[in-house]
């Protein structure tokens, strides 16, 4: 069922509702713990999600939810009144809006740093669930609609496919070289984007703009898959045969690891290749730039003109 907000919701006193804020992973990490959850608090369980979120209850079989507007739900508020799993309430099934919860939240913040805690044991000890508690796999995966099929059919079928990921909510990392890379090692494949890309559009790969349900097909399906770190490798991480995941920094790569989950699965970190440290402008009477210096890392480059490259200066690493 498809809501405006949580006040369309028709509570029912006999339920617990957990509303799940975030991505991908964190729904299907929630569902793999669905059962264990309705064994410790004896009710059932209904989650509120986000639509692009469908696709993990279809997978886990999971016909008691309700898809809601996030932007209408003031998330902070909601968990203020609900600290935790109460029978006819909304639980907001993340720490990051309990306050006395924050401790927990700040575990697994990649951005402060923290105790490297593996992402699903976090959940579990969030959850309140014992440390043995087992995550329960999908039940059913999406197969390539016909309109996919014939899209792959045009490329030489899915053993001639590599799939490319370029883009991820949950990592910031522009790297044109790692794909350029990657292509240039595959040569003897097809490789394709499946997702819009932002920020690192892939020069002469075609992007066949597929459905999430189709994405996932195809990702089980193909010849190998190379993905940001994002919760579409968590949708396919225990029965994908070929996967690297990329992550930013080892930090990310410790909490957000997939190996326990396939051993088959190969890791890498990259750094960001994009970082603009400085640029300065000289101009002429203050209008008309004549010369641009940019600092991008370890070189400085001179362009005439705001435009024309004169010269650039490289620093060399120290061994």
């Amino acid at each position: 069922m498809e809501l405006s907000g949580v006040m369309d919701l028709k509570i029912k006193k006999n339920v617990m509702y957990f509303l799940s804020p975030y991505g991908l992973g964190d729904t299907m990490i929630l569902c793999g713990f669905k059962d264990a959850l309705e064994k410790k608090y004896n009710c059932k369980i209904h989650f509120l999600i986000k639509s692009s979120h469908k696709i993990v209850m279809d997978m886990y079989k999971i016909n008691d939810f309700y898809i809601i507007d996030m932007d209408k739900v003031d998330l902070f508020l909601l968990g203020d009144s609900t600290p935790e799993p109460e029978l006819g309430k909304i639980f907001v099934a993340h720490p990051e809006f309990h306050k006395e919860l924050m401790y927990l939240f700040n575990e697994i913040n990649t951005s402060i740093g923290g105790e490297k805690t593996q992402f699903i044991e976090w959940y579990k000890k969030f959850l309140m669930l014992p440390q043995k508690t087992k995550f329960e796999l999908p039940m059913w995966y999406p197969e390539l609609s016909n309109y996919a099929k014939k899209k792959v059919k045009k490329l030489g079928g899915l053993e001639k496919i590599v799939v490319l990921i370029p883009e991820a909510n949950s990592i910031k990392l522009y790297n044109k070289t790692i794909w350029k890379n990657i292509i240039k090692s595959n040569k003897q494949f097809k490789c394709i984007t499946v997702v819009n890309e932002r920020k690192n559009k892939i020069k002469g790969i075609r992007n066949l703009k597929l459905d999430l349900y189709d994405t996932v097909a195809i990702m089980l399906n193909a010849h190998s898959v190379y993905a940001l770190r994002s919760g579409l490798c968590d949708l396919v991480a225990n029965d994908i045969k070929n996967m690297t995941v990329i992550y930013s920094n080892p930090y990310f790569k410790d909490v957000y690891s997939l190996k326990s989950r396939n051993e088959n699965i190969v890791e890498w970190v990259i750094k960001d290749e994009k970082k603009y440290d400085k640029k300065i402008k000289l101009k002429l009477f203050g209008i008309l730039t004549i010369l641009k210096i940019v600092k991008v890392n370890n070189s400085l480059k001179f362009y005439l003109f705001d435009i024309l490259p004169l010269i650039k200066f490289e620093k060399k690493e120290q061994k």
